[in-house]
């Protein structure tokens, strides 16, 4: 009976060894990206995992893909999504992730003004801070910071106009904009690419418009332009109620929001 007592522990122990030398602990892809294809794609990289059997990517928690040679180490994402991530596997261990934040910066229930507006202290401008708030801003004189105005002095009805669209010019940014033909806000999940935007943007409540600021005046590119949408919940004489969202990833289109 101590023979065998003896012998069915060491077998425990060796299972329990064999066990844990199958249970690798794998480190977490530290990813890049930069965007392509005229901002509707979001290529990611990383470094090859040690002991990996592969990847899984994920977009808004959920795992869209499976990269199963750990010699691949980038993923053209191009469903838009406010979190992209990969983590690494082997067997049934897996790693955490690293995510990707790609959530546009959305500004609810702000009020600005048309040029009409007899109150001239009342902002006709929309600006975004570095941080991608909205905010209403002054659009009495040339001002550097000022991305779009709003104006019912110059156009029969309320217009969204580029701040270079003007003689002088408030400056010299040409910030364009774009009917989405939808009304709701969350549906717009990328903006239209460059190609059928204006200067100058006639606007009517509930209704949505694509923003594509292109701050070097030379078309779309991944460093410096930056995109964005626009709902116009109601417009009253010269007073206009918006929700604006800011995608702060400069060149990328997605405009995921919920």
């Amino acid at each position: 009976m101590k023979r065998l007592l003896t012998l069915t522990v060491s077998i425990a122990a060796l299972l329990i060894l064999v066990g844990c030398e199958g249970e690798v602990t794998l480190e977490t892809p530290s990813v890049t990206y930069t965007v392509t294809d005229n901002g509707a794609t979001l290529r990611i990289s990383w470094i090859e995992i040690s002991d990996a059997d592969g990847y899984y990517i994920y977009a808004d928690g959920v795992v869209i893909d499976t990269i199963d040679d750990p010699s691949v180490t980038t993923y053209d994402a191009t469903q838009p999504a406010a979190t992209y991530g990969v983590s690494a596997y082997a067997g049934d261990n897996e790693s955490s992730t690293e995510p990707i934040d790609c959530t546009p910066v959305t500004t609810k229930n702000l009020t600005v003004y048309g040029l009409n507006d007899p109150d001239t202290t009342h902002p006709s401008g929309l600006a975004f801070n570095s941080s991608g708030t909205a905010y209403g801003i002054s659009a009495k004189d040339a001002n550097p910071d000022i991305d779009y105005v709003f104006d019912d002095k110059n156009y029969q009805t309320m217009t969204l106009a580029s701040p270079n669209a003007y003689s002088p010019v408030y400056n010299d940014e040409k910030n364009m904009g774009l009917d989405a033909k939808v009304t709701d806000f969350d549906s717009v999940a990328i903006a239209d690419a460059p190609g059928n935007y204006s200067t100058v943007t006639t606007l009517a409540s509930n209704a949505v418009y694509y923003l594509f600021m292109d701050q070097d005046h030379d078309g779309w590119d991944k460093d410096n332009d930056h995109f964005g949408k626009l709902k116009i919940e109601s417009i009253n004489g010269s007073t206009v109620s918006i929700t604006v969202a800011y995608q702060r990833i400069a060149g990328l289109r997605w405009l995921v929001t919920k």
